[in-house]
């Protein structure tokens, strides 16, 4: 089993440019997950802040309006095969939509 990578939000910090506070500030709105080490120090995934990053990026290129787009055409492509799926497409769909609402 391959054990996840965690930085803390110093580090995290360094990896993104973004300040300690607004990393917070993702943390709590839900932007960025997170956990507490067994020493109570406040980590974030690895792979999410890459994630995180990856998506920043598309959107300097492309615009936050068209990342929205493309975003509620992929989930367009979902199949709707039994209630859960229904569940959980309509979950992103409002996460997506919360994006093009978070812009000021």
């Amino acid at each position: 089993m391959i054990k996840e990578k965690y930085l803390t939000l110093t580090q995290a910090t360094k990896y993104t440019g973004l300040s300690h506070r607004t990393l917070q500030r993702y943390v709590a709105s839900g932007k960025l997950p997170s956990t507490k080490s067994d020493s109570g120090v406040r980590q974030i995934p690895a792979l999410s802040l890459k994630q995180y990053a990856k998506a920043e990026r598309l959107s300097d290129r492309v615009g936050d309006k068209q990342v929205q787009q493309i975003l509620l055409e992929i989930l367009e492509l979902i199949p709707l095969s039994d209630l859960a799926a229904i569940s959980k497409k309509q979950r992103l769909r409002e996460m997506i939509n919360q994006l093009g609402g978070s812009q000021g």
